[in-house]
């Protein structure tokens, strides 16, 4: 597909949505001199616009536009977007914009957990090999920020709400990681979900490169019809593209035999996310001797299944990231039969479905902690499951205070914060939840020295 450039140069531009993405979006129509920028947003926001204006006020502002610049947080049938598209204005995502004037290669990384995990190391390992690199996108760093700086590669972890707007954005090479059911309230329904997932590959040309979690193989099939470049996989299956030996901690492509004894990152999906990430780097050409070298040196990020603290051989974990049942399970993959965890779950529910949860803990030797809004959703499914080993507190103040006492009684190896949950409930955003679950294990460690 021939690249289309976006034309913004002395046009008047409609943004939809003044958060990370769309605050980005003015700053990149600002330095390519589009005449008046005018925002949108439900509530004021500071930035470098023209004109503001809010829901009250909002009909009939799009026929001032020449073009629209969507947010991915802006729902598909927003008024404005109806009367946009009856006055036939065009409509393009942030990702569509900031593609069009990128001149480089770009990597796209999906999925519904471990995008984030996968993105920064993959953008760790290639930044070795071409340093002039740079990650982003749902990161944290908007392709809006970056791509108009001269780059070898961008790459990005993209989310289902941006890929469903995207219409010519294209990647060199792109990765699915996984799938479960995550962002139904926009979604409607898990084949819609991976409908939208899958657009990572709709321009794909050639000699594009697919990288597939191996489980996913009979799900994407259909989605595949018409793909024309080359799907590899990882996995437990010897016959992956990159095949995960889980019992001697190696991982093997057709290129090289990778160990990831010295890898920090804890659990088997983070096993998975690194095979998926060095088939990408493999993909783009990076020397296999320099990736087996970088493994060890990667930290992984904040707030995903992070090492707080360990106090009195009690071992404290921050998984904040955790906010669906998926990510809850898979960050307890690791744990081995027969240890003592206390687990804290909760905050605002995705789904009722907890059956893989029970499942996943079985061999584990759990005390739970409930918090927040699940407590009306989840209390009864779990109470009948764990007994007297299910605990209900408000929120994590309220278990931190009943901490101690739970701690002598069963004296466990773990305290692992796992909400499985999304943070709106009682905080902004995951990263303050995490944040609020680190200084309450400090408060608690200078009170038992």
């Amino acid at each position: 597909m021939d690249k289309i450039n976006i034309q913004v140069e002395g046009k008047s531009v409609l943004v939809l949505g003044g958060g990370i993405s769309g605050k980005s979006a003015i700053g990149l129509l600002k330095k390519l001199k589009s005449s008046r920028v005018i925002l949108y947003d439900k509530v004021y926001q500071d930035g470098n616009f023209d004109e503001f204006f809010s829901d009250s006020s909002g009909l009939g502002k799009a026929g001032k536009a020449d073009l629209i610049i969507k947010s991915p947080g802006i729902s598909p049938d927003h008024p404005i977007l109806e009367e946009a598209k009856f006055l036939r204005i065009p409509i393009y995502s942030e990702i569509d914009l900031a593609y069009s004037f990128f001149k480089g290669k770009i990597v796209g990384i999906t999925g519904t957990d471990g995008k984030s995990t996968t993105t920064a190391l993959t953008g760790f390992l290639i930044q070795k090999m071409c340093p002039n690199s740079k990650a982003g996108g749902n990161l944290g760093i908007p392709f809006s920020d970056f791509c108009l700086e001269n780059l070898d590669y961008a790459i990005l972890e993209l989310s289902s709400y941006q890929l469903e707007d995207s219409e010519f954005f294209q990647t060199s090479v792109s990765s699915l990681l996984n799938i479960a059911p995550d962002h139904l309230e926009r979604h409607k329904t898990i084949d819609n979900y991976l409908e939208a997932k899958m657009r990572i590959i709709k321009n794909s040309d050639k000699n594009h490169r697919f990288i597939v979690n191996q489980k996913l193989q009979n799900q994407i099939k259909t989605y595949l019809n018409g793909y024309k470049g080359q799907v590899l996989y990882f996995g437990s299956s010897k016959n992956s593209d990159a095949y995960i030996n889980f019992e001697n901690s190696s991982i093997q492509t057709k290129n090289f035999y990778y160990s990831y004894k010295d890898f920090k990152l804890v659990g088997n999906h983070n096993v998975e996310n690194l095979a998926a990430s060095l088939l990408i780097c493999e993909n783009c050409l990076c020397e296999p001797a320099l990736l087996q070298k970088s493994i060890p040196e990667f930290k992984g990020l904040e707030h995903r299944f992070q090492y707080v603290d360990t106090i009195q051989n009690l071992t404290f974990i921050n998984d904040s990231k955790s906010t669906n049942i998926h990510s809850l399970v898979a960050g307890l993959s690791y744990l081995k039969k027969g240890k003592k965890v206390v687990l804290i779950i909760g905050g605002k529910a995705k789904g009722k479905d907890l059956e893989p949860f029970m499942i996943a803990t079985q061999h584990l030797d759990l005390y739970v902690y409930l918090i927040g809004e699940a407590i009306g959703l989840w209390e009864g499914d779990l109470r009948s499951h764990f007994k007297e080993r299910l605990i209900v507190r408000k929120d994590l103040k309220e278990v931190f205070r009943n901490l101690p006492e739970i701690i002598e009684k069963i004296d466990p190896s773990f305290v692992i914060f796992s909400p499985g949950c999304a943070s709106f409930d009682q905080y902004k955003n995951f990263e303050e939840r995490g944040t609020h679950f680190i200084e309450l294990v400090e408060e608690l460690k200078l009170k038992t020295l």
